[in-house]
């Protein structure tokens, strides 16, 4: 059963210009159970297949810690025929926790549970590289 409108995450769809810019859909206030997180993958996911062309650049601001969602992302520009890169923000969990302390974006609990649910890019795997 899909989430309650209250409780999804839904990304707006990216506008036709040169370049656009498509919300992190963990939004602090709506998401962090586990099927209100994959409501908002797979709207994320089909507001990437809508906007990503050839001529469009299009940055995707999400956690992006599962690796296989990062492969299906890797797949999308594959087919578009255009080129992807995913940029990996290396911090400690001390400097994630002191940042969230100064601005407030994400509940505690979500800062102490991410680390473990976070699967790292890996350099052999060609989408990662």
């Amino acid at each position: 059963m899909p989430a309650p409108s209250s409780e999804r995450c839904e990304p707006p769809r990216p506008s036709r210009g040169a370049a656009s810019v498509l919300p992190d859909p963990f939004a602090p206030v709506r998401c962090g159970r586990g099927q209100a997180e994959k409501v908002s993958r797979g709207a994320l996911k089909t507001a990437v297949e809508r906007g990503l062309t050839k001529a469009a650049t299009l940055i995707c601001d999400d956690l992006n810690y599962i690796k296989g969602y990062r492969y299906e992302l890797f797949c999308i520009a594959r087919a578009v025929g255009t080129t992807m890169c995913t940029i990996h923000c290396d911090a400690s969990q001390e400097q994630i926790e002191e940042f969230n302390r100064t601005s407030g974006a994400y509940d505690e609990r979500h800062i102490r549970e991410l680390p473990t649910r976070f699967e790292r890019p890996n350099d052999r795997n060609r989408w990662e590289r």
